[in-house]
């Protein structure tokens, strides 16, 4: 009986056992966080305990991780020795960072960590600070309204100006926007506002930054230096901590930066990069970076300048996934994720990262995070399309030339990064391309889609070169390139030939076309019209006009008509002609008509000696036919102080303009 009874309660401990360790393995949302049989450090287990109170949000999501399995917990990611970066600070007795870097991945992961840190995404940050329209083409839009960097919002419309009426009568008038601003409840949490904008210190400059921060950096990531993106009592004091070796107990990022998670984030510690950008924090998820096409890569990769997610979800390969997605298998390991078993048709991933199989079902190309893997040019800067060599250097970057790259100095650790494309080279990874593309396709199947493409690529890059980035600089030789012409080039190339180029390889026809070549023929186009009709450039500089003739030939004649007349005339019909005259005819003799009228007002001004006397003013209405439309011309005279000389004058012009327009229509 006792043998029983031990057996039978050795067996309930053993399926008690079981049952909390595959509670452990196993996780529902909605189910309680059951730790038994999770194997955790001391100071992962104190910071799971205190945060289920604190964020059980961010515990749940964690619990859901493969990290939760392996015993990685959050001290593993987040601890830092002091004094090694200047983000590190004490919390209950453990020294931390906020902020996550590759460096940090890099302790368990480290060869996804290298590749990550050679790769376009880790420099996408560095590509943004190095334009020099930063931060975030501020100057561009500043320019078009005369904006320089110290003008600021008057104190008065932030305060009570956009304020309706009605609510100043019960706020008192100059407090509302200090009530909203001020009395905000996030002041209590942080006492600091976004780049030290304030009501007697918003400088539209900084607010602009802070739209770019949000936008453009918020996929390309921000500098995290001290000088930019700590908001602190005193820089001084933290750079003090860091020469100590000591760590403060709290460090507080400006607000713009602290939610930034671009791709391409100079972090702290002088590493370049951002894993959560692709695997969202806390669980990491791989199925999330797998399904990317329209969950992590679509984030960023979408939109009129770079709209890789539409195109590919407009390609048979997108038909296939949004028609058959749920059933594929997306948690697979690393080099382990093969094509006709696990998935039938390629995301971003599978092309750009994923593992190449052989027939035989064996890794021929191991896994990379170096997204450009089967990348044979360099697109992303559109000024420049070059093919990849290794040790070549970034042409994205000022001060790189043929032979030397341009260098980054990180900012906190003083480390040199060259800015070089990474191995392999250009061959190397098209034949990845084929091979990749081979797994569903024939080799032959694959070389003739990629061979088409790079002979799309040539008439693209023609009309980038010959038909907008000469003229751009014979505009700015001549001092005639305005700052609108800085917005519509950065447009032409961002917003429709770097689209076009792309649309080329990701198998959505009316990308390709409509929203491809002819979008981008249609921007050339406009912008050189608009260039053809500036009398400016017509008088300073005929050259252009010249270039943009033989650009576009039949302009010209269009222009002036093959009589060489100017305007919709050039063109008109005889009936047209004379309906035209006639027009003109009833408006010379309503002129003649008026003109015993006008004399006598003349006279009677003339011997007025009244110095008081003010003289109406004279409007007379003169129809002219232009481009098919009747436009009225108002000769408006009589100002006080006027002379009758300049009304006789302007009465002369009218009866010349009217005996012009007769001559050049007849």
């Amino acid at each position: 009986m006792r043998r029983v009874a031990l057996a039978t309660l050795s067996l309930f401990i053993a399926l008690l056992l079981a049952s909390g360790i595959a509670t452990a393995m196993t996780f529902e949302w909605g189910d309680y966080i059951n730790l038994a049989g999770v194997k955790l450090t001391k100071e992962s287990q104190d910071c799971v305990e205190c945060h289920l109170r604190a964020t059980p949000f961010i515990v749940y999501d964690w619990y859901k991780s493969k990290h939760r399995i392996v015993g990685v917990g959050c001290y593993e990611c987040h601890a830092a020795q002091p004094g090694t970066r200047p983000d590190v600070f004490e919390h209950y007795g453990y020294y931390i960072t906020l902020v996550v870097t590759p460096k940090q991945c890099g302790r368990c992961h480290p060869s996804i960590a290298e590749e990550f840190q050679k790769s376009v995404h880790a420099f996408a940050g560095l590509h943004a600070y190095a334009l020099s329209e930063f931060p975030a083409y501020w100057t561009i839009v500043a320019a078009q309204f005369g904006w320089t960097e110290d003008f600021k919002l008057p104190k008065e419309y932030i305060v009570t100006e956009w304020v309706p009426e009605i609510v100043r009568e019960f706020t008192g008038d100059n407090e509302y926007g200090k009530e909203v601003l001020y009395g905000d409840p996030t002041n209590a949490i942080i006492p600091y506002n976004p780049l030290g904008l304030d009501i007697d210190n918003y400088r539209v400059t900084k607010a602009l930054y802070i739209w770019g921060i949000r936008g453009c950096l918020g996929c390309h990531g921000v500098r995290l230096d001290v000088k930019d993106a700590f908001a602190y009592p005193s820089l001084d004091e933290l750079m003090k901590y860091m020469k100590e070796g000591k760590a403060p107990d709290k460090v507080i990022f400006d607000p713009a930066f602290v939610t930034n998670h671009g791709i391409g984030r100079v972090n702290p510690d002088g590493s370049l990069g951002s894993c959560e950008a692709c695997h969202p924090y806390h669980s990491f998820s791989v199925k999330i970076a797998r399904k990317g096409a329209y969950q992590a890569c679509g984030r960023c990769h979408t939109g009129p300048d770079h709209p890789n997610d539409e195109q590919w979800s407009k390609s048979v390969h997108g038909a296939i996934f949004w028609g058959e997605a749920e059933d594929w298998d997306w948690d697979k390991p690393v080099n382990n994720w093969v094509p006709g078993r696990d998935f039938r048709a390629p995301t971003c991933v599978t092309c750009h990262m994923a593992a190449v199989y052989n027939e035989r079902g064996e890794v021929k190309y191991a896994s990379s995070h170096d997204v450009a893997i089967i990348s044979k040019f360099k697109l992303g800067r559109w000024l420049v399309t070059l093919p990849r060599l290794p040790g070549l250097p970034d042409p994205a970057f000022p001060g790189a030339t043929a032979t030397q790259p341009a260098v980054f100095k990180s900012p906190t650790t003083g480390e040199e990064i060259k800015l070089v494309y990474p191995e392999p080279d250009w061959k190397a990874r098209r034949q990845r391309a084929i091979d990749m593309c081979a797994q569903c396709h024939t080799k032959r199947y694959a070389a003739s889609w990629l061979k088409t493409y790079d002979w799309m690529i040539i008439l693209v890059d023609y009309m980038r070169d010959k038909y907008v980035l000469d003229i751009v600089t014979k505009l700015q030789e001549k001092g005639l390139f305005t700052p609108m012409d800085k917005w519509i080039v950065r447009n032409l190339g961002a917003m429709a030939n770097r689209p076009t180029k792309m649309s080329a390889a990701h198998f959505g026809p009316d990308f390709v076309w409509w929203e491809g070549i002819m979008h981008f023929a249609e921007k050339i186009e406009e912008w050189l019209i608009d260039l053809y009709e500036r009398p400016a450039i017509r008088k300073k500089a005929p050259e252009i006009i010249e270039e943009i003739e033989h650009i576009l030939p039949w302009l010209k004649e269009q222009f002036e008509g093959e009589t060489g007349a100017t305007g919709a005339t050039a063109t008109m019909s005889k009936v047209e002609k004379e309906l035209v005259v006639s027009e003109i005819e009833k408006t010379v003799n309503t002129l003649i008509t008026q003109l015993p009228e006008v004399k006598e007002y003349v006279k009677k001004i003339e011997g007025s000696e009244a110095k008081e006397a003010i003289v109406k003013p004279l409007v007379t209405d003169v129809p002219v036919k232009t481009d098919g439309a009747v436009k009225v011309l108002k000769v408006d005279v009589g100002e006080e102080g006027g002379s009758t000389n300049a009304l006789a004058s302007l009465l002369a012009l009218a009866f010349g303009m009217v005996a012009f327009a007769v001559r050049r229509v007849a």
